[in-house]
């Protein structure tokens, strides 16, 4: 390519016409994206210098980024990067990349916390099923006196999830665990303050029509909920009692029309109540919370 044709401002024009061409809506926005990543620069500084020439080396490398994106490859994928809770997270195709909406959860907690005025210095969170580590990071970072023990079945993702608390300094306040739902904590009852999950909601039937940046390229044991997605939920909240103090909470991030379903099963363990829904900013039902009762026997 000409050098004169090498210059930030035109290169952009050509990824997001290209990507467009491909039917990526977000053409534009991943052609900077990826020009930013390449250059190691921010995205405003594409703009400061649009004039700026790229080397052949560099050139290349943007090419590959590119044609790397029109297979529908997730940009979080092809960076690495990924921000939640405005901390830069390190994502692989071993975790799912970290939703906007699941910000919520976080949310969440921290106002059941700052309503509560709980301490956080002799607090206790679980976390099932971390992924990339994003909600218990997020967690410890903004409640720096509270202990978080995260779980994953996946040794993969928990390397990942480790690697997240390291770079966000919080790795003394986050043990991470290997086990399926509450197997690491069969001796550990009743001490926990919070119980907080996204689990995989998305009914088995549906996997195929997702997009295929979520379907060829993310992990489909951290999407798949089973035939109506809520095969997590019926393993999760019925023991979910038992591992919280009197008083305690339950998040759960939900997918659409699940609210009844979930809700349903919380009040049939007989150990909650205060059970609510949270919408996101989409408007959708996204976060389940409910409290232990005080009455529980578990």
């Amino acid at each position: 390519m000409d050098e004169k044709i090498r210059t930030i401002a035109r290169l952009i024009n050509w990824a997001s016409n290209f990507l467009k061409s491909k039917q990526i809506p977000t053409h534009r926005l991943d052609s900077e994206l990826l020009l930013a990543h390449l250059l190691n620069l921010k995205r405003i500084d594409l703009y400061l210098n649009p004039d700026q020439i790229l080397n052949e080396e560099e050139w290349y490398g943007f090419k590959r980024l590119t044609m790397r994106r029109a297979k529908r490859e997730p940009v979080s994928y092809i960076t690495g990067h990924k921000e939640f809770w405005s901390l830069d997270f390190i994502v692989t195709g071993d975790v799912l990349v970290p939703r906007p909406e699941t910000e919520l959860l976080v949310e969440e907690a921290l106002k059941i916390f700052r309503t509560n005025r709980l301490s956080t210095d002799c607090c206790l969170i679980l976390e099932i099923g971390t992924g990339s580590g994003a909600v218990a990071v997020s967690l410890a970072k903004e409640l720096p006196g509270v202990s978080v023990i995260a779980t994953d079945y996946s040794f993969d993702a928990l390397r990942i999830a480790k690697k997240n608390a390291e770079k966000c300094q919080v790795i003394k306040n986050v043990n991470f665990l290997a086990g399926d739902i509450f197997g690491p904590f069969r001796n550990d009852r009743g001490l926990s303050d919070m119980i907080i999950s996204n689990p995989p909601y998305i009914p088995d039937h549906v996997i195929q029509n997702l997009p295929p940046e979520v379907r060829d390229f993310e992990p489909v044991t951290a999407l798949n909920g089973g035939k109506d997605g809520l095969d997590l939920y019926r393993r999760i909240i019925p023991q979910a009692a038992r591992y919280l103090k009197k008083d305690g909470y339950l998040l759960l991030e939900i997918g659409e029309n699940q609210e009844k379903k979930v809700t349903r099963m919380i009040r049939e363990t007989g150990c909650f109540t205060q059970c609510s829904i949270i919408r996101d900013l989409g408007g959708n039902n996204r976060v389940v919370k409910t409290r232990k009762s005080r009455r529980s026997d578990h």
